[in-house]
């Protein structure tokens, strides 16, 4: 996610809009066990709002910024972590969707 990604999504939530959010509260209570933590779901469905949201969370309770690690795989600047076959169907789905348009 580019950095003016994260600053439009920030714009957009409320400080007190996660505390409701259910999955936010799941996400807090399993925040300092060993389980990597992924969340999926449909496209804008609010996963990376979500995410958004528990990072600023955990900043202003203390946590370091090179502690958390973020990747959205619909950025292309990390490209480089997916595998050559989901880049394949990746760049296959993008022309579908361009001949389709």
């Amino acid at each position: 996610m580019t950095k003016s990604s994260k600053q439009y999504i920030r714009k957009r939530v409320k400080d007190n809009s996660y505390n409701s959010r259910r999955i936010f509260k799941k996400l807090f209570e399993l925040k300092d066990s060993d389980l990597i933590k992924v969340v999926t779901g449909v496209r804008r469905c609010g996963k990376s709002t979500l995410f958004v949201q528990f990072q600023d969370y955990l900043i202003k309770r203390g946590i370091l910024k090179d502690q958390i690690i973020y990747i959205n795989f619909e950025d292309y600047d990390n490209e480089k972590y997916l595998e050559p076959k989901v880049l394949r169907i990746m760049d296959s789905l993008a022309l579908l969707l361009k001949l389709n348009s």
